[in-house]
């Protein structure tokens, strides 16, 4: 059942078995594994189901440290989350990732890839990414190679493309559910723990429409994105002024993104990129090849994680990462659709002014989308593993929302390691490159590289996992160190991020604990 948190009494105090904070792809993934059994699931979703800018206005924050996206245009509180406006690039970690790198400070998993090879199979299902299995390559013709493929440094890689929108493709399965109530407008402020400190009770709700309520229940998981999970855990000081979790000085440090970065264009002077590299349908999603450092490149030179990807500059929907400028066009986007299917769209006021404000962006892009443009040039996207730095970090600001909790700061912080490695990496790309030779000397695009580095909006290891309450948040099973029934979702709890996009993974972590919780209520 679906209910507006709005209308519920001022007071009241739900009861549940389960209750999961967020209905982004974590949360959901969770809530579904849960649909028609025998547990009580209350999900709580800050927004509803459509963007609202009262709403948004909650994630706001302030950015110091390495220059970051404004946090309330980077993350959406709406049902489904970030896959209502995602790209939907999947792929699976690598083995290296997991492992405790001496190179590389702070690194390691409690456990190897295997550990979730199943869990994998079965986010696929869950994105509706097809019947691929664990990230291996397809057999694919037009495989080319930008790279002299012999004794590379670079591997071939595919990513599996599919955008699906989580809020709306499990709502009615949600809506249906007997056992499960998914609260909208339900905005998190505080988790009420017992005396001893030992058990989470209850979290306490607001909404804008000024009403607060609680809901108690056995277990708790916070699924609210890799700054709203410490910021919860930070805010909820009412017993401990540390917070939850917090006794080591952890909570919000390590805070890590993926670092993107755009090459200089390259003329093809009527050469083509091997097709491997365009997006191509392949079953109910779309591949698209790229390269990646090979294990033994990483392993030989110290390097962390890095990929590329191959672009089309004068095609402004390839983009090597998220505009944020182009809100008209993603208003448009989100009104054809409804339209076309004789349907009244959600937020439609909302949608019109945003496009009224962005109309050149709007209906440019939306030209572009119909008039494909043809390769004249070719650009490489950059992605690299950031180092686990308890620097960078996530803390509470002295500012405060709607509902009297403390904003967020952001600190985020890159190294020497990271700027370097990300340097060496594309000297390799440079020294190897055979695609052409109008290819720019390396000295020019690594020179000034710290300003050409930004996030790609991928919120991560904030509550780090470590079987060591000294040196992470939560253990193996993802649940909060000396708390009984508070466990984390998300890529929050990453020791280390690695290149590859997160969500698969997050939902492969998230399906594990969801077995997990199902195992302990027997």
């Amino acid at each position: 059942m679906i209910v507006d948190g709005r209308t519920i009494a001022p007071g009241t105090s739900i009861q549940a078995d389960l209750c999961i904070v967020g209905a982004g792809p974590t949360g959901i993934a969770i809530a579904c594994e849960f649909v028609n059994h025998p547990s009580r699931v209350v999900l709580l979703e800050s927004g509803g189901t459509s963007i609202r800018e009262e709403i948004q206005s909650l994630c706001r924050g302030n950015i110091i440290g390495h220059p970051y996206p404004p946090l309330h245009v980077c993350r959406r509180r709406i049902l489904g989350g970030a896959s209502s406006y995602w790209g939907g690039w999947s792929r699976p970690l690598d083995d290296i990732d997991f492992e405790e790198r001496a190179w590389v400070p702070h690194s390691g998993w409690p456990f190897t890839r295997d550990h979730l090879k199943a869990e994998y199979v079965r986010a696929h299902t869950i994105w509706k990414l097809g019947e691929h299995g664990d990230g291996e390559m397809p057999n694919l013709e037009g495989i080319g190679h930008l790279v002299n493929p012999v004794q590379s440094s670079f591997e071939n890689i595919v990513f599996r493309v599919k955008g699906t929108r989580f809020g709306k493709a499990y709502r009615t399965e949600l809506e249906r559910a007997r056992n499960l109530d998914l609260l909208l407008h339900a905005n998190v402020f505080e988790i009420e723990m017992d005396r001893d400190h030992k058990a989470a009770q209850s979290v306490r709700v607001a909404t804008l429409a000024g009403n607060r309520f609680t809901v108690s229940a056995h277990n708790f998981v916070l699924a609210a994105g890799g700054i709203e999970n410490p910021r919860i855990l930070l805010a909820s000081c009412g017993s401990r002024s540390s917070g939850i979790g917090n006794n080591n000085d952890l909570v919000g440090r390590f805070f890590a993104d993926h670092l993107h970065l755009q090459l200089p264009s390259i003329s093809l002077n009527g050469r083509q990129v091997p097709s491997f590299y365009h997006l191509r349908k392949m079953g109910e999603a779309a591949l698209r090849g790229g390269m990646a450092l090979t294990e033994n490149v990483r392993r030989r030179n110290k390097l962390l994680g890095f990929a590329i990807t191959i672009h089309n500059p004068d095609d402004p929907h390839d983009v090597v990462y998220p505009d944020y400028k182009c809100s008209g066009y993603t208003s448009l986007l989100a009104l054809t659709k409804p339209l076309m299917d004789g349907e009244l769209p959600d937020g439609l006021g909302y949608h019109l002014r945003s496009i009224l404000r962005h109309p050149v962006d709007a209906f440019t892009l939306s030209l572009r989308k119909l008039i494909k443009a043809r390769w004249r040039q070719l650009a490489v996207g950059c992605r690299a593993e950031q180092t686990p730095n308890p620097n960078s970090r996530v803390l509470l600001d002295h500012e405060r929302d709607a509902f009297g909790m403390n904003k967020i700061r952001l600190n985020w912080r890159l190294t020497e390691q990271d700027l370097d490695s990300l340097k060496r990496a594309q000297q390799l790309l440079y020294n190897e490159w055979k695609f052409t030779d109008k290819y720019p000397r390396a000295t020019q695009w690594a020179g000034e590289l710290a300003a050409d580095v930004i996030g790609a909006s991928h919120h991560m290891g904030t509550t780090r996992m470590h079987r060591d309450p000294k040196l992470g948040v939560v253990d193996e099973t993802c649940r909060v160190h000396g708390i009984r029934n508070l466990y984390i979702a998300g890529s929050s709890v990453f020791p280390t991020a690695g290149w590859a996009p997160p969500t698969l993974t997050v939902i492969a972590l998230a399906l594990r604990l969801a077995d997990s919780l199902k195992q302990s209520r027997r």
